[in-house]
């Protein structure tokens, strides 16, 4: 039954079909009627007339019906309708059928503001489509579009939306750029290399979704997108941007590409995405005091900033996968926090049991840190106000002793002390001595004892002056 009703009287298959369907002539003031699944357009195109709304979705159709561009004709009206009772067509849907060509017919469509072709085949984007002068609306994504037309925009078009995302697109037309009242455009998953360099024209743009294509860099002209809220970029090729700082944008997402560092950013940043980059420090981060989501989750970060504990706005922070030995205890103070996650990465003060433990409880163990931080701070600073006192007593007295300071080795000021004649550094963690030790060319004792040494640097051959050097319990083979 399905095979008689796609084939005709002599066996060709009807045009127009591409599922069950045939042709009755006479209907409706003469038009062809098209019936699908035992129900015919006509009454599609009477839904239309009465509403403004054109609904073909579904249906099968390789072509769109020619019928489908005469409905603001009065002669076509069916039977009982009455010309008063018609609006004109507002909108137009033909999504999921096997259309490949948008004729040029499509001009019919005049009064038309929204049109979507959704989910069929269409290659191109013809020049047509610029004569729909109070088109607000173009859908045309999950196509198979490889160009569209330089005519296709026009200057004055009211054109706001346009969803091209999934086609196969690789440039843009530069008539694109004279879309002044476009604010969301789709372009995600296509195979664009490069962007028109006057892209920074669309002063009314807020959506920007270039995810998912070839891009290597960035027009500077994209700076000057000055509404530009959302900025989508994931999964290209990008290794810097350019400097956004003068713009509006509120979330950045550009995970998989390969970033090494963080771009000039606007204040009014909100959301970061850096996930699977090459970042290796987020220093400056503090400086965007609305962020409330950062994800730098897959990089190479090896040591987060206390001052990261002045974002009071954050709820979500990602730190996934990183080089992290430690987390400064300020992440604890952040009051909005309710999403810390710190998995993959080296952490050496962490317990197995705070993996997996709630938010409240790792913000607090973050916070007692913080009075541990502070105090191998003020030892760190005390130490180096030793060691400049032991230096300074050093050189007036040719000796110097770090016995028993933990070192894993020897201050490079030693080097510099004149005329040295002892030095003394038992009881340390040294593993190597560096080549430029041959400096200390009026050293006589050397007390190297209770260290981790496995061998000495050649150089110590050159010191001619040395009548003494110990070096029990060390590893020297």
């Amino acid at each position: 039954a399905i095979r008689r009703q796609q084939k005709g009287r002599f066996g060709k298959r009807n045009p127009g079909f591409a599922g069950k369907g045939k042709r009755k002539p006479g209907f409706g003031g003469g038009v062809n009627v098209q019936v699908l699944g035992g129900k015919t357009l006509e009454k599609v195109y009477s839904t239309a007339r009465k509403t403004g709304q054109l609904r073909l979705s579904g249906r099968g159709i390789v072509e769109i019906p020619p019928e489908a561009f005469a409905l603001n004709d009065q002669k076509n009206l069916g039977e009982g309708e009455k010309w008063w009772e018609a609006s004109e067509l507002k909108s137009v849907d033909v999504t999921h059928n096997e259309v490949k060509v948008i004729p040029k017919s499509v001009e019919a469509w005049e009064t038309i503001e929204r049109l979507v072709l959704s989910y069929n085949k269409i290659s191109t984007i013809p020049a047509e489509i610029g004569g729909l002068e109070f088109l607000r609306s173009l859908k045309c994504d999950h196509n198979s579009l490889t160009s569209i037309s330089d005519h296709a925009f026009r200057p004055g078009s009211p054109l706001g939306e346009l969803w091209l995302q999934e086609n196969k697109l690789t440039r843009l037309p530069e008539s694109l750029c004279v879309l002044s009242n476009l604010s969301v455009l789709n372009l995600t998953k296509n195979c664009l290399v490069e962007l028109p360099q006057k892209i920074g024209d669309l002063k009314t743009l807020r959506v920007l979704n270039l995810s998912e294509n070839k891009l290597r860099s960035l027009p500077q002209g994209i700076t000057r997108l000055a509404n530009l809220e959302t900025l989508e970029l994931a999964r290209n090729a990008l290794e810097s941007l350019p400097d956004l700082s003068i713009s509006k944008i509120t979330v950045l997402d550009l995970t998989m590409n390969s970033i090494s560092s963080l771009p000039a950013l606007p204040k009014t940043i909100t959301e970061i995405n850096f996930s699977d980059n090459s970042l290796r420090s987020i220093d400056g981060v503090e400086d965007y005091p609305k962020l409330s989501f950062i994800n730098v989750s897959g990089n190479s970060i090896s040591k987060i900033s206390p001052k990261i504990g002045d974002l009071k706005s954050l709820r979500t922070l990602d730190l996934t996968n990183n080089n992290l030995s430690s987390l400064p205890g300020e992440i604890g103070l952040i009051e909005p926090l309710n999403i810390l996650k710190f998995s993959g990465n080296p952490l050496r003060a962490f317990k197995k049991s705070l993996m997996s433990a709630q938010i409240s409880s790792v913000k607090r163990y973050l916070r007692t840190r913080i009075r541990t931080d502070i105090d191998a701070k003020d030892r760190k600073e005390q130490s180096d106000h030793e060691l400049k006192r032991q230096i300074l007593y050093g050189s007036s007295s040719k000796k110097l002793d770090f016995s028993n300071q933990g070192l894993s080795q020897l201050p490079t000021q030693v080097y510099e002390v004149k005329d040295l004649q002892v030095l003394i550094a038992t009881k340390n963690k040294l593993e190597s001595l560096p080549n430029h030790f041959s400096h200390l060319q009026s050293l006589t004792i050397l007390n190297l004892s209770e260290n981790m040494l496995g061998c000495l640097p050649p150089q110590i051959a050159q010191l001619r002056s040395l009548k003494e050097l110990y070096l029990f319990k060390n590893k020297i083979e």
